[in-house]
């Protein structure tokens, strides 16, 4: 699970899984994506294979899927979803901050 943490980057939760799993490399693959599409908000599938090589399967979902567990049975966990409503509405606040500066 990936957990936001400043506008720029998101960390992984528990912290010690990034390590664990050598997943540091996604950063540079979703940041790479988002240089390429501009978009601020997206989510991107990207698959480790049995030789260790992260490959990009679905590149950009322009729309993300963020349908409650309790409601669809194919959905993401409530909690993360809430969370990341919180860590959008923390982020509206902070650019609303910045442009009245």
């Amino acid at each position: 699970m990936l957990h936001y943490s400043t506008a720029t980057r998101l960390t992984f939760k528990p912290p010690f899984v990034e390590k664990l799993y050598s997943l540091s490399p996604l950063w540079d693959i979703a940041k790479k994506i988002e240089r390429i599409c501009g978009l601020d908000l997206f989510s991107t599938e990207i698959t480790l294979t049995s030789n260790g090589h992260f490959v990009v399967v679905d590149y950009i979902n322009d729309q993300i899927d963020l349908r409650l567990k309790s409601k669809a049975v194919d959905g993401i966990p409530d909690d993360i979803v809430y969370n990341i409503a919180e860590l959008l509405v923390n982020c509206a606040r902070d650019r609303a901050g910045h442009e009245e500066s």
